[in-house]
């Protein structure tokens, strides 16, 4: 997750239990930086339900709670993290295990410059906040892939 998922997260729970929003920013990153390894998006999402559904107050231990929340989605979906840890799928003739390599050469030296983003096709990497592109994009944006 990025700090702006992890923001939002942040200020919905507290809203949920009626908390000041944590406007302490030391402590946010604090929290942050226990947590940033854990993927926003769908799985964020189903994390905030889980412990809306399980603490009857704010969590003494967000951190922990979001670490305690984190295993039991891993457990709930291995398949996704199957996917996830090996990269692999079936049928995505784009990409390597889910990743479009690409090069686009600056105008004036013709310096390559490497880039990875996630599958636009298959995505089977969409957890991570990398960007995602199709081939069509890559070449229209002057890429070619490699």
């Amino acid at each position: 997750m990025n700090s702006w998922e992890f923001e939002n997260f942040l200020k919905k729970i507290c809203s949920y239990y009626g908390k000041k929003d944590g406007n302490d920013k030391s402590r946010n990153n604090l929290h942050f930086n226990k947590i940033s390894f854990i993927p926003g998006g769908q799985v964020l999402d189903s994390i905030f339900e889980q412990i809306t559904n399980e603490y009857e107050y704010f969590p003494r231990n967000l951190p922990k709670a979001i670490k305690n929340h984190w295993g039991v989605w891993q457990s709930a979906n291995p398949e996704k993290m199957k996917k996830e840890s090996s990269g692999l799928h079936s049928g995505c003739s784009f990409c390597l295990k889910g990743w479009i390599h690409f090069v686009i050469y600056s105008k004036m030296l013709r310096i390559p410059y490497r880039h990875v983003s996630v599958c636009g096709h298959c995505r089977a990497n969409e957890h991570t906040n990398l960007p995602v592109h199709t081939v069509d994009q890559v070449s229209r944006m002057g890429g070619e892939i490699y």
